[in-house]
């Protein structure tokens, strides 16, 4: 389910537990740089980026995916789930 992860490109938007406190927001980047995100996001706030509940939208390769703090997830294609 997750091996897409690897292979989408462009713009993704993440929003973390941490997007929730006062300054900070949802993430915006290239999904190819989520490991070096992670990373920095470790580094920088001391946790780890799939600790808590997590959404990451990538817009151009039309997927979502949800991660919960208590290890479920799931994805879907955003095209299927919007009504027309």
């Amino acid at each position: 389910m997750l091996d897409n992860l690897k292979s989408l490109d462009g713009s993704s938007v993440l929003i973390s537990e941490v997007s929730y406190l006062n300054g900070f927001g949802p993430y915006i980047l290239e999904i190819s740089n989520l490991d070096i995100f992670s990373k920095v996001y470790y580094r920088e706030l001391g946790e780890c980026l799939f600790n808590g509940d997590l959404i990451i939208i990538n817009i151009e390769g039309d997927y979502v995916w949800i991660f919960t703090h208590e290890g479920a997830y799931t994805t879907f294609k955003i095209s299927e789930v919007i009504l027309k």
